[in-house]
């Protein structure tokens, strides 16, 4: 993916988890048009980070990290898209592939 035509979709951090651009709160379960009980369900088998981190439509970019506060390091990161439809296509499938298994 060339710099010029990416842009951010999410961010957040190893802590607060996988946010929108606002930093507030995503399904990624419902942004990829599954339900609510589909997220929960994904949540006790993997992480949502992990799983934009196996998605080859994103581009995972950690931007800074604090390693010195009272419960430990954390590591913030932006996630970044050339096309957000097939990102959003491929996050429903590796959701699916998931559940699945």
């Amino acid at each position: 993916m060339t710099n010029e035509n990416l842009r951010i979709v999410f961010k957040g951090s190893i802590i607060n988890g996988l946010q929108k651009p606002d930093l507030s709160f995503i399904n990624l379960a419902e942004w990829c048009g599954l339900s609510e009980d589909q997220y929960y369900e994904l949540m006790e088998i993997v992480s949502d980070i992990d799983i934009i981190k196996d998605c080859v439509h994103a581009e995972f970019r950690e931007t800074f990290k604090v390693d010195n506060f009272a419960a430990g390091s954390d590591v913030f990161f932006k996630v970044l898209t050339a096309d957000v439809g097939r990102l959003r296509q491929e996050v429903r499938e590796t959701i699916l592939s998931y559940l699945a298994n």
